[in-house]
């Protein structure tokens, strides 16, 4: 999944005090970083052609940065979260999420993009907001076999399309990754059985960082 910053460039003219601004940048990391937590189940290593794979969505407004542990409210945001799978057993490896995947939701909606000429496609999750809280639930019927590389991204900010909100260190780049919340096995060790050499050098924090995946369909 892309990495995604915004930079939010603020300017105050000389001699001029606001508190606010003052107040708001003190304590503040170089960066804030968001991650939307979600499950699949059932957590295995190997599916077969027709199986279901569950994802779940389930998580608060109120989220806590992980480099600074600042806290911030999104209240009926939108996240902008894709869920993307690679096949990686092939080089080129490719990304024809909805090739691989057809999807089933109960919880929320969906939609899907398949972009032009390189035929990459992904599914856009859209949880329901309620009581304060994201709710999405799925099931993905596996459609093709190979070793596949599953996880969630968002873009709601990038460097085009900055993201501006109100809040705590609201000045400052902002990025949204996702958590394999039930990720007490996400296969990381199969990135090395893929392909192409890149992944081998994807470290495992960053696998985690956006709720990578790993699994093969036989």
């Amino acid at each position: 999944m892309k990495k995604i910053f915004i930079v939010i460039i603020i300017s105050i003219p000389a001699g001029l005090w606001i508190t606010s601004s003052s107040s708001c940048n003190k304590g503040c990391p170089d960066r804030l970083f968001y991650r939307i937590p979600y499950e699949v189940y059932p957590m295995r290593d190997t599916f077969a052609v027709g199986d279901t794979l569950w994802v779940e969505l389930n998580f608060s407004k109120d989220m806590t940065d992980e480099i600074g542990n600042i806290k911030n409210s999104f209240p009926n945001f939108d996240f902008q979260i894709n869920a993307g799978c690679e096949r990686i057993d092939i080089d080129p490896p490719l990304a024809h999420t909805l090739d691989f995947l057809s999807i089933h939701t109960l919880i929320g909606s969906d939609s899907s993009a398949n972009l032009p000429v390189s035929g990459v496609s992904y599914y856009r999750l859209v949880p329901v907001y309620s009581l304060e809280n994201y709710t999405f639930k799925c099931f993905f019927i596996v459609k093709e076999k190979g070793l596949f590389s599953f996880g969630l991204g968002s873009t709601a900010s990038t460097e085009e399309n900055p993201l501006q909100f109100n809040g705590v260190c609201d000045n400052i780049p902002i990025q949204f990754g996702s958590h394999l919340a039930n990720d007490s096995e996400n296969n990381y060790h199969m990135l090395q059985w893929a392909t192409n050499p890149a992944y081998h050098r994807i470290d495992a924090q960053r696998f985690r960082d956006y709720g990578g995946y790993c699994f093969v369909v036989r």
